[in-house]
C-alpha cells in the first residue's frame, strides 16, 4: 500500500475495489428500482381491480334494488288480491246464507199468490 509521492491519491488496487463496490451498489440499486417498479405496477393493478370491483358492486346493488322494488310491488299486488278474495268470499258466504231465505220467500210468494188467486176466484163465484 504505497501512495504516490506528494499526493494523497489511492493506489490502483484500492480504486479497483471501490469500483467493484460501486458496481455492486449500482446493481443493488437497479434491482431495488426494478422491484419497486414491479411493486408499483402491482399497486396500479390492485387499484384498477379495486375500482372495477367497486363498479361491479355498484351495478349489482342497483340490480338488487330493482329486484327489491319488483318484489315489493308483487307483495302489494298479492295483498290486494287476497283482500279482494276475502271480500268475494264474504259476499259468497252471505249469498249462500241468504239463498235458503230467498227460496223460502219465493215459496211463500207462490203460496200467497195461489191463495190470492183461490180467494179471488171464490169471491167471483160469490158475486
Amino acid at each position: 500500500m504505497s501512495s504516490c509521492t506528494g499526493c494523497n491519491c489511492i493506489e490502483f488496487p484500492m480504486l479497483l475495489e471501490v469500483e467493484i463496490h460501486l458496481k455492486i451498489f449500482t446493481d443493488s440499486v437497479a434491482i431495488c428500482v426494478t422491484e419497486c417498479c414491479e411493486v408499483f405496477m402491482l399497486m396500479i393493478y390492485y387499484v384498477q381491480d379495486r375500482d372495477e370491483a367497486k363498479r361491479q358492486l355498484t351495478a349489482h346493488q342497483k340490480i338488487i334494488e330493482k329486484h327489491k322494488e319488483m318484489i315489493q310491488k308483487c307483495i302489494n299486488f298479492t295483498k290486494m288480491l287476497l283482500v279482494e278474495k276475502v271480500i268475494i268470499n264474504s259476499y259468497s258466504i252471505y249469498c249462500i246464507c241468504l239463498l235458503p231465505k230467498f227460496k223460502m220467500l219465493q215459496l211463500f210468494c207462490k203460496v200467497f199468490h195461489r191463495e190470492c188467486t183461490y180467494h179471488l176466484s171464490n169471491t167471483k163465484d160469490a158475486f
